[in-house]
């Protein structure tokens, strides 16, 4: 669990530094990365299947991953656990292999396993999120099972939805930087700091990523960010159920907030099955049926589509909060900058 145990409370211009060179360092690396795709001839390539009409470069998450890292050694306040780093490379190396090589998907499970296993066992107590969300039915030894599917979903959700220049880095960074206001106004520093140095790299992301993108996250990029959003969301539960003076109806509406949150990639890929298996077609195969795509077949244009649903992202995000807090939009608004 990434949770502050030092109670060390940094300054204000601690953390804008911290946002400014994790974007300074992701607008350096980019062009880097594209300058190896070059090199190494790799390149995402125009299919029947894809958006975007020429060759476009990839593995863009390694200048996120190296982003997260180096600002995390040189400034180093807070303790990011070991397994957490060593869940991330995994992940990482994985990604860049599959945008090389392209790996077999029973490969990329297992990454995706191994890694959902490390969290589970090393950095999460589970059986709290369980008794919380009212799914404190299902047998303890079988709630691990559960959680390391959904992580493996969650995962490949947010993948799927990497279809639209700008999209998937655009929700990740509404969404890290929610978490990071989030466990600033609870006093969680440490997780606060990790969303707030995501959100940075994803500004100098997607400089190079809106449309027409020069680079794409790639399953590098879309790997990590769907695994640091479920890190992110678990930890922020676990933190937020052990603030001692919240009452239990608190707690147990704070899933609300979570679920608002990782809410868009998650209902478009089971949409999107369910769908799949409603016309008997093979739900594991890629497709031009998500939600993205559909909005594109109304006519409008990329830009406009990531508009849209950046709104949505937004309104299942607020819809959360005002469950939890049964309070206005403002109120709401207001709460979580209070400390701003």
């Amino acid at each position: 669990m990434i949770t502050n145990e030092l109670n060390i409370i940094p300054t204000d211009s601690f953390w804008l530094l911290s946002l400014i060179i994790a974007f300074l360092l992701s607008l350096a690396m980019m062009p880097m990365i594209i300058k190896l795709n070059k090199w190494l001839n790799c390149f995402d390539t125009p299919d029947q299947r894809k958006i975007h009409q020429n060759k476009t470069a990839t593995m863009g998450g390694i200048g996120i991953f190296v982003s997260l890292l180096i600002t995390y050694l040189t400034l180093s306040k807070f303790y990011l656990p070991l397994y957490f780093w060593f869940s991330l490379s995994i992940l990482v190396i994985a990604g860049i292999l599959d945008d090389i090589y392209g790996l077999r998907w029973f490969i990329k499970l297992f990454f995706q396993i191994t890694v959902s296993l490390i969290f589970i066992v090393m950095g999460f107590n589970y059986s709290v999120l369980f008794k919380q969300a009212g799914l404190d039915f299902i047998p303890l030894f079988l709630q691990p099972i559960v959680l390391v599917i959904f992580i493996i979903l969650y995962i490949n959700a947010f993948n799927l939805i990497d279809g639209v220049d700008g999209l998937a880095g655009g929700l990740a960074l509404i969404n890290f930087s929610v978490f990071g206001l989030l466990n600033y106004h609870f006093g969680n520093f440490p997780l606060a700091w990790m969303c707030f140095i995501l959100s940075g790299a994803l500004i100098g992301f997607l400089v190079f990523n809106t449309h027409p993108a020069k680079i794409f996250m790639g399953d590098t990029g879309s790997m990590i960010i769907g695994f640091l959003l479920i890190v992110a969301a678990f930890n922020t539960f676990q933190f937020h159920y052990h603030i001692n003076e919240l009452g239990i109806y608190e707690k147990k509406m704070f899933i609300w907030v979570i679920s608002g949150i990782l809410l868009l990639p998650f209902l478009d890929a089971v949409r999107v099955f369910l769908v799949r298996i409603w016309h008997k077609r093979p739900p594991y195969l890629p497709g031009k049926d998500h939600i993205h795509h559909l909005l594109l077949k109304t006519g409008l244009n990329q830009k406009q589509v990531v508009v849209i649903l950046y709104a949505i992202n937004v309104l299942f995000v607020l819809s959360g909060l005002i469950i939890y807090l049964n309070k206005p939009i403002s109120v709401i608004v207001s709460v979580l900058l209070l400390k701003m």
